[in-house]
């Protein structure tokens, strides 16, 4: 059905194209968007693979998170991280055997928390340094700075996190698989969100 609309509405030429960009793309939820790389995979030219993007997000397939600025002009270059309109969308595409590889499994966390925040903020960014070091979600209007872990994690992966709300005079919370954190950084599964 969803094939079908696109080639009717948007005049898609070649949908096995766009399965395989969207596939991509569900391979990638939760990272920065690299549309020449993605362009290059599939074998698109880099606009068209915009054009594809653009009726992903009008068609509510996938969502794009955009970078935390906090001087006045915004960087209309970055393209921010992608995510797909559900964690079940990404995983109907590439089947359920994605799952026996962890990260993908700390993708698809950080997809759902993205959903779930997304419905509850009225602005959600990310942020990331130039040592792409990252936030995974900064909610300006309640200044809290959100990270996401599937794993076991040590204390030295959150020293940015920790840094980095503080220079924002921000909350911090981490959002993991399981865990409740500890009195420095405190924890909420994000199947509680």
């Amino acid at each position: 059905m969803v094939v079908k609309d696109l080639v009717r509405y948007y005049g898609i030429k070649s949908p096995i194209k766009d399965f395989e960009l969207f596939q991509q793309l569900c391979r990638e939820i939760g990272s920065i968007l690299n549309l020449r790389r993605l362009a290059l995979d599939i074998g698109y030219a880099e606009e068209t693979a915009a054009k594809h993007l653009d009726i992903f997000e009008l068609t509510g397939l996938c969502l794009r998170l955009q970078k935390f600025e906090t001087r006045k002009r915004l960087n209309l270059r970055t393209r921010g991280k992608i995510y797909a309109a559900a964690p079940s969308v990404a995983l109907s595409v590439l089947g359920i055997d994605h799952l026996k590889d962890s990260r993908f499994v700390g993708h698809v966390i950080e997809n759902y928390a993205f959903q779930r925040l997304r419905a509850r903020c009225q602005t959600l960014n990310f942020t990331r340094d130039s040592q792409d070091r990252e936030i995974d979600f900064i909610d300006p209007e309640h200044k809290i700075a959100m990270e996401c872990k599937h794993g076991n994690f040590r204390t030295k992966e959150l020293d940015y996190f920790r840094s980095a709300s503080e220079k924002l005079n921000y909350r911090r919370l981490l959002l993991t698989k399981d865990s409740w954190g500890d009195k420095d950084t405190p924890a909420l599964p994000v199947m509680l969100l």
